[in-house]
């Protein structure tokens, strides 16, 4: 140890030292007019970042020689474990030492004066120009940090920069395994006595320990003044920083999804003009707007932005603590604006927002929280909150949106074209952008049309929904339908409340609400199965022109609590930020009575959470959602009462049957002359899937007996249809 503390001697070891910290010193040392001003300005950075350490260093050799005089002073014993010796200790802070008396003298602080002058001198280097962009700077100058108060965060930093002062903390600690600074050793530098010292441990407290500039470590019931001091990891790598860091930054305009709605702009005005920083929570779905409003707020304060996405979301070895702590530290130095794109990620993890509100408020850090809707409801705030929610983009704002990327994109785009995509789909201002990109990546050239949005908006809405939903493919339309009357009347009823939503809840004012749930529909189909249900939800569809997808209950529902409402929320987020139409096929099964809150039973539990969930966002929801059931009985009664309407599918009577026989033949096939249509409906009540089923079959039979034409003759049908109906669970006295 000796002779290795022999060879660390001198400033050139604290110069070796500083270089070793620095990841890039080959571009300090080159300065030739060939590197480019980005590499010109992280050299200059480097450079003031090593010049501020090296005076760090020197200032912490007079700082540990002030403690450990103070520790002689005091009878401390120390240096009795086999570290290093006295000489070494000696030669070692001689290195370091820029002025300064020997600690032989007698006088109760013979290092008032040179640390001093040490201090003023460092001082004099955070403040200059040229270390503004230095992460060390940003934090004495953000945290206020002069006097002892900056002489206790350099003595506990050199510890984790310089591995030899730790070694002659050791030696003052009379232990190997504690080479930090005490908290008595901090409070040393605050005052000449004993009494004197510990008067100051309230602003050790307020200034350096609450704010996470230092952190305690050792056992939590040890006294607390024989406790170690460190620098946390995120605030000692912010203290190597530079601002211009690769990192989290405002995104360009093309990263925008279109011009931010006024009425958020306009929130995010009042909060500027507040006097205390306050946190502002926009709630909305991806793609809606949120970002583009807080970034051209942004600009027009000349703030900046550290924009910071849910990463240990997807990683969950992460340390959220760590994350967090970082990004604040870092906002707050750099004097910037936080944004917290959760996302759904804060959603049931209450520990995580607790820790985030907390740092917000030690730090006074402004910040922006992006959340989905209700993402954070019930959860205690503990500061001052405003929220906002973005507006549901009505066809003006979709065509402004749309018109402002086209143009960015030097893309034309006809005039049908245009109000179709608008006017037709509830698409939020992400996706108009993604489209927009997506058509002049493809090169159409002249002017957009029909024919090149609708398979580009296909294949942006692919991507959002084929992890929980699957697309519906149907060509039939409501007049395909064989329907009863009443039926078809509460179809076109359904299709009437989305093509005219903002007509008669904008421009007739037929609006109750302020929020968003007065533009969803829902509708709960009901009957016997194969009544034609699914059939409806897909010429419903195809009557607006929107895509409908069926949602793969397998891939929603889970056991564990919670699982299911998140794998939901997803897939309502989906849907609505891509206009289209859900359907969840046999719904009961999702939809059910719930149980007892309080029940034991874990499975309940679970069931009754996932109910409370789905009430709420169909309260919520801005787009169409139909659900199938063969059991309304078995649905929750609060259900029907948000439903926006309810359509009973009978049992087709013995005329609508006979027309089905027709009506689900393909183009080209035929029913045989022997075939009595009306004997079969007296014989064979069925639906229509079953009747669609008899005709497959009786295809199949007719090819098994070698027939050449798709003509199906009155054996094939009657054997055929007698299978079926045996296969609905009722018996055939027809003879076969």
């Amino acid at each position: 140890m000796r002779d290795r503390m022999d060879q660390c001697g001198g400033d050139a070891a604290v110069a070796a030292a500083i270089r070793a910290l620095l990841p890039c010193q080959s571009m300090v040392a080159d300065e030739s007019p060939r590197a480019s001003p980005a590499a010109q300005d992280v050299a200059e950075h480097q450079h003031a970042l090593a010049e501020l350490l090296g005076l760090v260093a020197r200032h912490a050799g007079l700082l540990f020689e002030q403690v450990l005089h103070r520790a002689r002073q005091e009878g401390i014993p120390h240096g009795g474990v086999s570290l290093a010796s006295r000489d070494d200790v000696s030669r070692l802070l001689g290195s370091l030492r820029a002025a300064g008396p020997a600690a032989t003298t007698v006088e109760p602080n013979p290092f008032r004066a040179p640390v001093e002058a040490s201090r003023a001198t460092l001082v004099e280097r955070l403040a200059a120009p040229r270390a503004a962009a230095v992460g060390l700077a940003q934090i004495c100058r953000e945290f206020d940090l002069t006097g002892p108060l900056l002489d206790a965060l350099v003595l506990a930093l050199i510890c984790d920069l310089d591995s030899r002062i730790a070694t002659v903390f050791a030696y003052l600690n009379n232990d190997p395994q504690q080479s930090r600074p005490r908290l008595e050793h901090i409070l040393w530098l605050f005052a000449d006595g004993h009494d004197e010292s510990l008067a100051h441990y309230g602003e050790i407290q307020r200034a350096l320990l609450d704010r996470g500039l230092l952190q305690l470590g050792g056992m939590p019931d040890a006294p607390h003044q024989e406790r170690p001091v460190a620098v946390p990891r995120h605030v000692l790598r912010l203290a190597m920083a530079f601002a211009s860091e690769p990192g989290p930054t405002s995104p360009t305009a093309n990263d925008l999804p279109g011009p931010p709605p006024a009425q958020l702009a306009a929130t995010l005005e009042v909060i500027a003009a507040a006097r205390t920083p306050r946190l502002l929570l926009v709630e909305g779905l991806p793609g809606s707007g949120r970002f583009a409003s807080v970034v051209a707020w942004a600009q027009r304060r000349s703030l900046e932005l550290l924009d910071l996405a849910a990463a240990p979301s997807k990683d969950p070895s992460a340390d959220t603590d760590a994350w967090l702590a970082a990004a604040c530290f870092r906002a707050r130095a750099f004097r910037r604006v936080l944004v917290v794109r959760s996302d759904g990620f804060l959603r049931g993890r209450e520990l995580i927002w607790e820790r985030c509100v907390g740092l917000l408020r030690m730090l006074e850090l402004p910040a922006v929280v992006l959340a989905h809707p209700d993402e954070l409801d019930g959860v205690e705030w503990a500061l001052p909150i405003v929220r906002a929610r973005v507006p549901r983009p009505d066809p003006a704002r979709r065509t402004e949106v749309v018109r402002a990327h086209l143009a960015r994109l030097g893309l034309a785009m006809t005039e049908a074209a245009l109000k179709d995509l608008v006017d037709r789909h509830e698409i939020s201002p992400g996706n108009l952008r993604l489209v927009c990109e997506r058509l002049a990546e493809s090169g159409t050239g002249a002017a957009v049309d029909l024919r090149d949005v609708r398979p580009t908006l296909r294949e942006v809405t692919i991507e959002k929904l084929s992890r929980q939903a699957k697309r519906h493919e149907s060509a039939l339309t409501l007049d395909d339908l064989v329907l009863a009357p009443d039926v078809r009347a509460r179809l076109d009823e359904l299709v009437w409340r989305v093509q005219y939503r903002t007509k008669v809840l904008d421009e007739w004012r037929f609006r109750r609400r302020i929020d968003e749930g007065d533009y969803g529909v829902s509708a709960l189909f009901s009957g016997p199965s194969g009544t034609g249900k699914t059939a409806a939800a897909g010429a419903v569809a195809n009557a607006l022109q929107v895509d409908l997808y069926i949602v793969d209950l397998s891939r929603i529902l889970s056991k564990w609590y919670g699982e299911t409402e998140q794998n939901l929320a997803r897939v309502f987020d989906s849907a609505e930020t891509a206009g289209v139409a859900l359907l969840f096929d046999e719904a009961d099964a999702l939809f059910g009575k719930r149980g007892s809150a309080n029940s034991t039973d874990n499975q309940e539990r679970v069931a009754s959470a996932t109910v409370n969930y789905l009430l709420h966002r169909l309260e919520t929801y801005s787009g169409l959602v139909m659900l199938t059931t063969n059991r309304e009985s078995s649905v929750d009664p609060a259900f029907m009462r948000r439903l926006t309407t309810r359509i009973f599918f009978p049992e087709p009577t013995a005329d609508e049957q006979e027309l089905l026989w027709r009506r689900l033949l393909p183009r080209g096939a035929d029913l045989g002359a022997g075939v009595e249509v009306d004997e079969l409906v007296a014989q064979y009540a069925m639906p229509g899937a079953r009747i669609a089923n008899s005709l497959v079959r009786a295809a199949f039979h007719a090819a098994g007996a070698a027939l050449e034409s798709p003509v199906l003759g009155a054996a094939e049908v009657v054997k055929a249809t007698a299978l079926e109906y045996e296969d609905m669970g009722r018996i055939s006295t027809k003879n076969r």
